[in-house]
């Protein structure tokens, strides 16, 4: 579904997941905001070269076990902790408890042109000779991923931006197309919806540029 607002897209996306590795301890670099003009934050902020904090969120309500990195889904590796439990993080399992493991990793990626040029934002590529990663938290070094309502047993929103752009983990180089992406992320602990995860995806609009196709 697509709403226009402002001249701005909205894109809405609903997934169901069914039935990861990440990088880290990378030197990212100078990290500051890209040249992009995006209302509610200076373009050009410095920030430390210390790793972002990768916000881990793990759907273990139901049958389906799945962590959430703040811009992945099903991930696993480098010590990731389930900040609830203390628990380390295991590749997404079903049925929950078992030793079958399933999606190595699943992530987003967002093309569009801007400007006529063709620019895609990739939530982490880790076949480019390492990790890269091109959506953050809106505050680089705060938390993106929180608990939320009451509609589910487990329910988590994750707020992410690919304005940033740095030495070290991007690679190539990042072109921010300017968009804010919102995730909901819902799972059950009835037996009659226990072996799925929907997850919704709101797309935004928050540069100056339109963005096509």
């Amino acid at each position: 579904m697509f709403w226009l607002v402002n001249k701005k897209t909205v894109l809405t996306l609903a997934l169901v997941l069914f039935v990861g590795s990440t990088g880290g301890g990378r030197d990212l670099g100078t990290v500051r905001d890209s040249s992009i003009n995006v209302k509610g934050r200076a373009s050009t902020s410095l920030f430390s070269t210390s790793e972002p904090t990768f916000n881990t969120a793990v759907h273990n309500a139901g049958n389906l076990y799945s962590p959430f990195v703040y811009d992945k889904f099903s991930t696993t590796g480098n010590s990731l902790i389930d900040p609830e439990t203390g628990l380390a993080v295991t590749l997404t399992t079903y049925p929950n408890g078992s030793d079958k493991n399933y999606l190595f990793s699943g992530n987003v990626w967002i093309g569009g042109i801007v400007a006529q040029d063709t620019l895609v934002s990739i939530g982490s590529d880790g076949w480019d000779g390492g990790f890269a990663w091109e959506f953050f938290p809106p505050d680089l070094y705060g938390y993106s991923t929180k608990r939320t309502g009451n509609f589910a047993d487990d329910e988590f929103e994750t707020v992410v931006v690919d304005t940033f752009v740095g030495d070290g983990w991007d690679a190539p180089p990042h072109h921010p197309m300017g968009i804010k992406v919102t995730r909901q992320s819902y799972s059950w602990a009835d037996s009659l919806y226990d072996d799925f995860i929907i997850m919704e995806y709101k797309i935004e609009n928050i540069g100056d540029n339109l963005i096509e196709d």
